[in-house]
C-alpha cells in the first residue's frame, strides 16, 4: 500500500504529463486528479480490507493501522481521522446484507460522532 502523499503526486504527475500540449485548465486538472486520487485510495482501502481474509491477525493489523497513524504527520493524522469519520458516516448508510450489517451499523455509529 503506497503512502497517501505519494498517492497525490503520482496522480498529479500523470495528469501533467497526459495534459501536455493541450489546453486543459487547472479546475479541468483537478477534476482528473481527484478521481486518480480517490481511485488510488479505494484500491488501497480494498487491499487492507483483504489483510483481514486471514483469521488470527486482528490485533497485528489493529497494531499496523496505530503504527502507521502515529508515524504519520501530527497534522494529517488529524486530517485522516475526520475523512475516516466522515467515511464511516457513508458507509453507515450503504444497504447490505445481514452478514455485514453489524459492520455498517458500527460504521453508522462512529460517523455519528462527529
Amino acid at each position: 500500500m503506497r503512502e497517501f502523499n505519494y498517492i497525490t503526486r503520482d496522480a498529479q504527475s500523470k495528469i501533467e504529463k497526459r495534459a501536455e500540449g493541450y489546453n486543459i485548465s487547472s479546475e479541468e486538472k483537478r477534476k482528473y486528479t481527484d478521481k486518480e486520487v480517490k481511485d488510488s485510495v479505494a484500491l488501497n482501502i480494498k487491499e487492507l480490507v483483504e489483510c483481514t481474509n486471514a483469521s488470527g491477525y486482528q490485533q497485528q493489523i489493529v497494531e499496523g493501522i496505530v503504527e502507521g497513524l502515529v508515524g504519520s504527520h501530527r497534522h494529517l493524522q488529524g486530517e485522516f481521522m475526520v475523512a475516516l469519520a466522515k467515511a464511516m458516516q457513508e458507509y453507515g448508510k450503504v444497504a447490505t446484507d445481514p452478514r455485514n450489517q453489524y459492520g455498517v451499523e458500527m460504521a453508522a455509529r462512529m460517523g455519528n460522532a462527529l
